[in-house]
């Protein structure tokens, strides 16, 4: 990364020891950046972890200007709204006007008996992400600003 004329600077955000007996499955690892904070220092980024059916989406917000980073596991904070048996995806979709994330959650539930309500709706969700919490969004969300 790197400020509008300053220095390239590297982060390292997550590592994985890779184990030799981790071959009955292959693990595909991108990274997305996802918007910009309306004032051009907070930069949304995806490290996306895909393995066989699943993926886990993590966000990771960098603060040019302190240098800081935050990295929030999201599966963790909605334990308490899902259930066991239930697999729920995380796409984050841009700063809230309050500067929180917006993060759009579905479950991946496709092999329900037809009629039959999906494990966990589609829903949209604020992540504090200073804080590590979550909170719902209405339906009438303010809409994510984008620069």
């Amino acid at each position: 990364m790197r400020r509008q004329g300053g220095q390239p600077e590297s982060i390292t955000i997550a590592e994985r020891e890779v184990v030799s007996e981790d071959n009955e499955w292959v693990q595909e690892n991108s990274f997305e950046v996802n918007a910009w904070s309306s004032d051009g220092c907070l930069l949304l980024a995806s490290q996306v972890e895909a393995q066989g059916d699943r993926d886990e989406t993590t966000p990771i917000v960098y603060d040019f200007n302190s240098g800081q980073h935050w990295r929030s596991q999201l599966h963790p904070l909605f334990e308490k709204f899902t259930h066991a048996d239930c697999y729920v995806v995380f796409r984050p979709r841009g700063f809230a006007q309050d500067g929180r994330v917006l993060i759009s959650a579905m479950s991946t539930d496709d092999d329900r008996e037809p009629g039959t309500k999906a494990c966990f709706g589609n829903s949209r969700w604020y992540l504090d992400f200073r804080n590590d919490t979550i909170s719902r969004a209405s339906p009438s969300h303010p809409r994510v600003k984008r620069p």
